[in-house]
């Protein structure tokens, strides 16, 4: 059985298309009947991969289901034989915004093919959806691996506000980034200018792009929801 690790916010969001329709599921590794049953299927019926081929998969009732593998089935009535499968084919992969689902053969995008894919319009971001208040954003230009979650959701962009921590309070700010001196303004007001006094920042639970590190004079950070800012202030007199 594969295995994954979890995203910053909690475990991602899984799925799938079970004869066209949307089931959604508690984690990515299941056995086949947890799904049929989901799914509504009767107990004599088999969870079949769509391999989009001839050579498609049937599950024994008690088979481990990678969702990562493919996550697009049909049911069938009675038993039905597993069949052998070309290593060179391609499972069916579904990939889940708001509810809606487009498929494709492809487990590796990015965030301009995933949002021509699902057609997303501009001025709209793009997150993981995980099983946690902190869902992902999605950056231009990352990468984006169908095995780290389908499950995404919208929110509106523009004027959207964003809570971060710092210095351990919640403060809301625009946008999608913060430099060095806006985190110093939301820490300490107001901000001490002689030479001898120094400020240093660090973070925590950024999104992918920037996890953790620091924050030096003139820099500035992509920011997430929840992300937290550490600002001390140092009289070197």
């Amino acid at each position: 059985m594969s295995t994954h690790a979890s995203g910053p916010g909690g475990n991602e969001k899984w799925a799938a298309i079970v004869d066209d329709r949307l089931i959604p599921l508690p984690r990515r590794n299941l056995k086949a009947r947890d799904i049929l049953h989901q799914s509504g299927a009767g107990p004599a019926a088999t969870l079949v991969r769509d391999l989009n081929s001839p050579h498609d998969i049937g599950f024994e009732p008690d088979a481990d289901v990678d969702l990562a593998e493919g996550n697009v089935f049909r049911i069938v009535a009675g038993a039905c034989e597993r069949r052998h499968v070309v290593p060179s084919e391609s499972p069916k992969l579904a990939f889940i915004v708001d509810d809606r689902w487009e498929v494709t053969i492809q487990p590796k995008q990015t965030a301009d093919s995933l949002r021509g894919l699902l057609a997303i319009a501009d001025g709209v971001d793009l997150l993981r959806d995980f099983e946690s208040p902190n869902d992902e954003p999605i950056e231009e230009g990352e990468r984006i691996l169908f095995q780290d979650g389908p499950v995404f959701i919208t929110r509106k962009g523009e004027g959207r506000e964003i809570t971060i921590i710092v210095r351990g309070r919640p403060r809301q700010v625009a946008g999608r980034a913060i430099s060095f001196a806006q985190v110093v303004a939301l820490a300490y007001d107001p901000v001490r200018t002689e030479p001898f006094i120094v400020y240093t920042v660090s973070y925590s639970r950024g999104p992918k792009a920037n996890r953790e590190g620091d924050l030096f004079p003139g820099q500035t950070v992509k920011i997430k929801e929840g992300m937290v800012f550490c600002v001390t202030e140092t009289d070197k007199s």
